[in-house]
This record gives structure tokens, sequence and C-alpha cells, in this order.
């Protein structure tokens, strides 16, 4: 069924020099009043609620002017990229989850407007074992805005000894998790790495180099 709002039908109800009688005149107004607050008011809030919700964070301030600079058509996101060096993350089993990098490894974000938000976080974990021993890394990684946190996964290898060489394991990760933020206040996303058991490791990092691989991070309105 195509898409349409029935136009106005009310015809011209009097002659051309006429004076009009309180009757002709109150039907004339309510008609326009009827069609003003029917299909016109009521269609534009249907419109408002299917594009923005329910939310008390729209108003109709009769200038004409969008109050949001972002639109369904054009979502407000935010990116980054690091590079300048791989991240150490440890050699031993910790005790609990801990940031990776708090300043490099995490993206900072202004919410326009409370909703739901999608964030990703693209890396690659590096490991390697000593060739000399029977060794293991596994870690697990989140990413948490402080107060909400993603499910974990898992990353990491074993190796028998003796080995031939040293064990590089080589993991690429991606993490996406939808964040409901109920008001404008900055979030900073951090990756966060839970070293669950450490054994004859050489290396344990978070690649973020040309050579290695790049960390990125996405937020974006959903």
């Amino acid at each position: 069924m195509p898409l349409d709002i029935a136009a106005n039908a009310r015809d011209k109800q009097y002659d051309d020099l006429k004076v009009l009688d309180e009757a002709q005149l109150d039907a004339d107004f309510n008609d326009l009043n009827d069609y003003t607050n029917g299909p016109i008011r009521l269609n534009l809030l249907q419109l408002a609620k299917e594009c923005h919700g329910n939310g008390s964070d729209v108003n109709f301030d009769g200038d004409g002017v969008a109050n949001f600079t972002n639109t369904l058509f054009n979502k407000q996101t935010n990116t980054k990229t690091y590079n300048a060096g791989d991240v150490n993350i440890g050699t031993s089993a910790d005790g609990a989850y801990a940031d990776a990098d708090a300043a490099n490894l995490s993206i900072s974000f202004t919410p326009e407007r409370p909703g739901k938000y999608a964030v990703h976080f693209i890396f690659t974990h590096i490991a390697v074992l000593n060739a000399t021993a029977e060794g293991q890394c596994e870690v697990s990684f989140r990413i948490t805005d402080g107060a909400t946190s993603s499910p974990a996964q898992r990353s990491g290898g074993y190796h028998g000894a003796p080995a031939a060489n040293n064990t590089r394991i080589v993991r690429s990760l991606c993490i996406v998790f939808e964040f409901d933020w109920n008001d404008t206040t900055t979030r900073t996303i951090k990756l966060q790495k839970f070293v669950r058991a450490a054994t004859q490791v050489n290396a344990n990092q978070v690649a973020a180099s040309a050579a290695n691989g790049e960390f990125y991070a996405r937020v974006e309105k959903i």
C-alpha cells in the first residue's frame, strides 16, 4: 500500500459575495481544526516516534531547526587507531581483570543523546612460549565502560616440551558489545585483560604496531 496522508477534501460551502453566517463559519473552522489536529498533528507525532521513540530528549520547539547534529542517516560515530608500539600485558597469571593499557587501548565517546551504542574493538593477541619446557598462555579479554562489561573472549595456546623453537601464538580478536547509556556523560571504553595461565611465557602482548597489527576501536549509535 503506498504511503499517503489523506488530503483535506472540504469544498467551498458558500456563494461568492455572500456574508457567512455563524453555522458556516463554525463548520469551516471545525473542519480545519479537525484536519490540523488529526492527520497533520498525529502523523507528525507518529513520524517522530517512529524515528526517535518516546524519548523525552525530543522536543518540538517551533523554530524549524534540528536539535541534533546526528540523524538516522548520519549516525554519531567515533573511531580510534593505535599503532605506536605493542603493549605488554604480563607474563604471569593475574588475579582479576585489569586494564590492558588505559591510555592507548581505549576510546572516549560523548553520546549526543541517550540510547544504545555498539562498540567494536579489533586487535591481535601475540604470545611467545619458551621452547625448552612445557608451556601455556591463556588470556581472557573484555571491554568495559566502567559500569558494564562485555562477555569475555579467550585467546592463547599450549605447547609440549621440548620444542625445536619457541612457539609463537597469534590470534586476531574482535569484541563487539552493545552499551545502553541513559545520559550524555562522556564514557571511556577500555580493553581489559585477565591472564588466566602463564607458564614458560617469554612475551604476551596486544599488537599495536605496523609490523604486528594495529589496534582499532569504533563506537556507533544504533
